[in-house]
C-alpha cells in the first residue's frame, strides 16, 4: 500500500511587513477587544459577573488551569505531569457529580473510533496518516457506522433504546480488546502531548480546562431547547421498538435530521442528562482536535494551531453549545471534518479523502437543518480551490482500485445512513425534511400529510433599512449584540473578522506560498454566505438570528485568515500577543453566557452529588416550582397514560420547562401554535388535533375551567370546558393548572365532545 502523501511542508521564508500596517492593525484591535467587553462583559452580563456561580466557579476553573501549569513548568510533559493533569480532571469532574458519565461517555467515543478504524481497514483506506489524522477519520466513520447500522436496526424493529445500549456495549468490548492493534484517541492524544514542549503544553492544558468549563456548565444548566427536545430522547424520539415509532407528536423539532440524537441514544434514559451531555462535551474534544489540523494543513506550526484552538474554543457560540443537548456541537465537529478533508482533496492528497469529505458532508446534512446551507458552500469553495490548483500543478495520480472500492463502501455507508434519517421523517410526515424544502417535495409528488399540511415555516424577514441602518446593524453584531438575545448569549466574536482585516493590512497578498491563499478560497464562499444570511435573514422579533448558527464560518474563516497572516512576515510575538488578548477578552464571556443563560459552573457546594446529577431531582424542583407537582404524582399513579400535552403558560416561573420534565412524552402548545395556528384557530381544528393525537392527558390553565376564561375568541376554551364536564374525564387540580385524564373518554376519537 503506497503511503499517503505528506502535506506538511517546510516554511519558506516569509514576506516582510512593513511597519506602518503593523501599527495600523495593532490599533484596529482594541475596538474589536474593547467594545465588547463594555457592551458584553460589563453590559449584558453584569449582573451575571457578580453572581457566586461565576466568582467561585471561576477560582475553581483557575485554581486547575494553575495547577495544570505548575506541573508543566515543573516536569514538562513528562509522567508526573500526566499524571496530576489526570488525577486533577478526575477531581474536577467529581466534585461536580460528572466523573462517572464522562468515563461512560470516553467509553462510548472510543468504541465509536474502534469501530470506525475497523471499517476504514476493510475498505483498504487505513493509510500512513499522523496518528491524531488517523483517529479523526476512525471517529468520522464510526458515527456514520453507527448511524447506517442504528438506522436498519430500527427499520428491522430492533431499534429500541435497550437495543442500542447492547450494540453500543458490544462495540465498548470490541474496542477495548482491539486496543492494542490500532491507536486509540485517548492514547494518540497523551502521545501528542507528551512530545510537546512546554509552550505548546500549556496551550493543551488550556484546551483541556475549557472542556472542563462544559463539564461543569453541563452539570447545572439545561437550557429551553435541550428542555424541548435534547434530554428525553426516551420520550419524544424512540418509542417501543424505535425511533421509526409514531408518537403523534407535531412540531418539526421532533422530525429534524437526528443524527446527534442517535448518536447520544445509549447514553439517554439513564436517569440523567449528564451521560447524554458528556458525550456532546468529549465530541467538542473531537472538534478541537480537527480544527488543529486544520490548522496544521494550512502551515501553521503546532504553537499556531493550537492558539487556533484557544481562539475558536473561547468562542460562545462554538463551545458552549457542547453543554447543550443541541445538535450543533456534532455539526461543528463535522463541518471542520468536512473541511479539513475537502481541503487535503484540493491540496493535492489524492482522491482518497474524497470518500472521508463525503462522510462528513452527508453527517452535516444528517445533523442540523441549518448546515444545509454551509454544505454546498464548502464544497464550492474547496472545488475552487482544487481548480486553481489543478491550473498551477500537476494533478494528482489517481486511486488504486482498492482506494476507488473503499471509498465507494464508505460513500455506501454515509448515504444509507442519510436516507435512513431522511426516511424516518418521510414514513411519519409524508415530506422526507421538515421545516426545510417541506413544500418543494410537492414537485416530486410528496405532500405532507395533516397536521404538518398545516405548517407555517418560521418567519424569515430580510433586512429593512438604508445603508447607515445596515451599518447600526452589523455594528451591533460585531460590538454590541445586547438586546439581540439569541445572538449575545451564543456570540459567534468579532475575532475572524480582524484576523481577515488584518491579513488585508499585512501584504498576505505577497505571501510566498500558494496554499494560504487557496485555502482563503476555500473557505469564502462560506464566509460570504454567512455575512449574507446574518443580513437577509431575521428569525426573532428582536431582530436578530441565533449566534450559533455561524460558528462554523465564523472558525474556518479565522483558520483562513490565520494562514494568511502566518505568510505575512508578522512577527510571532505579536500575532501571539494579539491571539492573547482576543482569548481573555472571549473566555469571561465564554464562561458567564450559556444558551440556558445559566451563569458560570457552580458556587462552593452547590454542585450536584452524588455519582451523577440526577433528573428527578430537577423534576421534583421545577415541577413544585410551576405548581404542577399534583400531575406529575397522578402520572407516577397512572403509568398507562403515554400521551401529554397542554398549554403551559399558566404558572410562575418557567412553565414549558417544568411540564416537559412530567413522566410522559409532553408537547408544549405554545411552541406548536407558533407554526401550527390552524389547530388552535376553530374549536373543528382543536377537535380533529385530539382525535389525532390520541392525547391520554390533556394539561390546560385551571382558569380556561371558567366561563369566561381565556383570552376572547379562544377557540380550545370551550373545547376544555366540554370535556372537563364529562363524567368519563377525570380532573386532576394541580395549582395554576388542571389535567384532564382523557384514557376513557371515547368522545375524543369520535370528536362527539361538545355535543
Amino acid at each position: 500500500m503506497r503511503p499517503a502523501r505528506q502535506l506538511v511542508a517546510p516554511a519558506p521564508p516569509p514576506c516582510p511587513a512593513r511597519r506602518a500596517p503593523l501599527v495600523l492593525a495593532s490599533l484596529l484591535a482594541l475596538p474589536f477587544l474593547w467594545l465588547p467587553l463594555r457592551h458584553l462583559l460589563l453590559g449584558v452580563y453584569g449582573w451575571h459577573l457578580r453572581q457566586p456561580s461565576v466568582v467561585e466557579g471561576g477560582l475553581e476553573v483557575a485554581a486547575l488551569f494553575l495547577l495544570l501549569a505548575a506541573a508543566v513548568s515543573l516536569w514538562g510533559t513528562r509522567a508526573p505531569t500526566v499524571a496530576v493533569g489526570i488525577a486533577a480532571a478526575a477531581a474536577y469532574l467529581q466534585l461536580r457529580a460528572m466523573l462517572l458519565p464522562a468515563l461512560a461517555a470516553l467509553l462510548y467515543v472510543e468504541a465509536l473510533a474502534g469501530a470506525g478504524a475497523w471499517l476504514r481497514k476493510r475498505a483498504g483506506l487505513a493509510r500512513t496518516l499522523p496518528e491524531l489524522q488517523e483517529v479523526l477519520e476512525s471517529f468520522l466513520c464510526g458515527v456514520a457506522a453507527w448511524t447506517a447500522l442504528v438506522c436498519a436496526a430500527s427499520l428491522a424493529g430492533f431499534g429500541s433504546l435497550a437495543h442500542l445500549r447492547l450494540l453500543a456495549l458490544a462495540l465498548a468490548a470490541a474496542a477495548l480488546a482491539t486496543r492494542r492493534s490500532r491507536p486509540t484517541m485517548t492514547g494518540a492524544a497523551l502521545r501528542a502531548f507528551r512530545r510537546a514542549p512546554r509552550r505548546e503544553a500549556l496551550l493543551a492544558a488550556f484546551a483541556l480546562v475549557l472542556l472542563a468549563i462544559q463539564f461543569g456548565k453541563a452539570a447545572v444548566a439545561v437550557d429551553y431547547d435541550s428542555g424541548w427536545y435534547g434530554i428525553r430522547p426516551e420520550r419524544v424520539l424512540f418509542g417501543p421498538r424505535s425511533f421509526f415509532d409514531d408518537l403523534r407528536l407535531v412540531h418539526f423539532v421532533y422530525y429534524y435530521p437526528k443524527q446527534f440524537e442517535l448518536l447520544a441514544a445509549p447514553l439517554g434514559g439513564l436517569g440523567s442528562r449528564a451521560f447524554l451531555l458528556s458525550l456532546n462535551v468529549l465530541v467538542l474534544g473531537v472538534a478541537f482536535a480537527a480544527l488543529y489540523r486544520l490548522g496544521r494543513e494550512n502551515g501553521a506550526s503546532r504553537t499556531a494551531a493550537l492558539w487556533l484552538v484557544a481562539l475558536c474554543g473561547t468562542l460562545p457560540a462554538l463551545s458552549n453549545m457542547a453543554s447543550s443537548a443541541k445538535s450543533d456541537n456534532l455539526g461543528h465537529c463535522l463541518a471542520f471534518l468536512a473541511a479539513l478533508h475537502l481541503w487535503r482533496w484540493a491540496r493535492g492528497a489524492g482522491a482518497a479523502e474524497a470518500p472521508f469529505a463525503a462522510l462528513a458532508v452527508m453527517g452535516m446534512l444528517g445533523t442540523k437543518v441549518t448546515l444545509y446551507a454551509w454544505a454546498p458552500l464548502l464544497l464550492l469553495g474547496f472545488a475552487a480551490a482544487a481548480a486553481l490548483r489543478a491550473r498551477q500543478a500537476a494533478r494528482p495520480p489517481a486511486p488504486g482500485l482498492a482506494s476507488r472500492r473503499g471509498g465507494w463502501l464508505l460513500a455506501a455507508v454515509g448515504a444509507a445512513g442519510l436516507a435512513g434519517l431522511l426516511l424516518r421523517t418521510w414514513l411519519l410526515t409524508g415530506v422526507p425534511t421538515l421545516p426545510f424544502l417541506s413544500g418543494g417535495w410537492r414537485l416530486l409528488g410528496l405532500a405532507p400529510r395533516w397536521p404538518w399540511s398545516l405548517l407555517q415555516p418560521p418567519g424569515a424577514p430580510g433586512f429593512h433599512g438604508g445603508p447607515a441602518a445596515l451599518a447600526r446593524y452589523w455594528y451591533r453584531l460585531l460590538f454590541d449584540p445586547s438586546g439581540l438575545v439569541h445572538y449575545e448569549m451564543a456570540w459567534p466574536g468579532n475575532v475572524a473578522l480582524f484576523a481577515a482585516l488584518a491579513a488585508l493590512l499585512l501584504c498576505a497578498r505577497r505571501s510566498s506560498r500558494p496554499e494560504p491563499r487557496r485555502f482563503a478560497l476555500g473557505v469564502a464562499p462560506l464566509a460570504l454566505g454567512a455575512i449574507v444570511i446574518a443580513t437577509v435573514i431575521v428569525k426573532h422579533e428582536d431582530g436578530g438570528s441565533d449566534g450559533n448558527y455561524f460558528a462554523v464560518p465564523v472558525a474556518l474563516a479565522l483558520v483562513g485568515a490565520a494562514g494568511l497572516l502566518l505568510e505575512a512576515g508578522v512577527p510571532r510575538q505579536l500575532l501571539a500577543a494579539l491571539a492573547l488578548a482576543f482569548t481573555l477578552v472571549q473566555l469571561p464571556l465564554l464562561f458567564v453566557s450559556h444558551w440556558s443563560w445559566h451563569a458560570g459552573t457552580s458556587a462552593f457546594g452547590r454542585a450536584p452529588r452524588g455519582a451523577f446529577p440526577r433528573d428527578a431531582d430537577l423534576a421534583r424542583v421545577k415541577l413544585a416550582e410551576a405548581g404542577a407537582a399534583p400531575i406529575a404524582r397522578y402520572l407516577s399513579t397512572h403509568p398507562g397514560l403515554r400521551r401529554c400535552a397542554g398549554f403551559s403558560r399558566a404558572g410562575p416561573g418557567d412553565g414549558e420547562g417544568a411540564l416537559r420534565l412530567l413522566p410522559c412524552p409532553y408537547e408544549d402548545f405554545e411552541q406548536m401554535g407558533g407554526s401550527f395556528q390552524a389547530i388552535f384557530a376553530s374549536e373543528d381544528g382543536f377537535e380533529q388535533y385530539l382525535a389525532w393525537a390520541g392525547l391520554d392527558l390533556l394539561v390546560a390553565p385551571a382558569a380556561l375551567l371558567r366561563p369566561d376564561g381565556g383570552p376572547p375568541g379562544f377557540a380550545p376554551a370551550r373545547v376544555v370546558r366540554a370535556l372537563a364536564a364529562r363524567p368519563e374525564v377525570v380532573t386532576v387540580p394541580s395549582g395554576p393548572y388542571v389535567a384532564l385524564d382523557l384514557s376513557a373518554a371515547t368522545c375524543v376519537r369520535e370528536r362527539t365532545c361538545r355535543r
